[in-house]
């Protein structure tokens, strides 16, 4: 996953990423029953701005 092959493994590879991360973190938000975690989390990975998240 560290040296793609080509543009299109790129965009693979970061797409499952990016799913990843957010199942990683609804999950997170769901253990601690954070409801407006969980809400930014929402908006940041449809919007993909990850930066939302701090």
């Amino acid at each position: 996953m560290l040296q793609p092959k080509s543009t299109r493994e790129r965009y693979h590879y970061g797409f499952w990423l990016q799913f990843y991360l957010y199942n990683d973190l609804k999950d997170l938000a769901k253990r601690t029953n954070d409801k407006a975690l969980a809400s930014v989390i929402d908006k940041a990975y449809l919007q993909s701005k990850w930066e939302l998240i701090k």
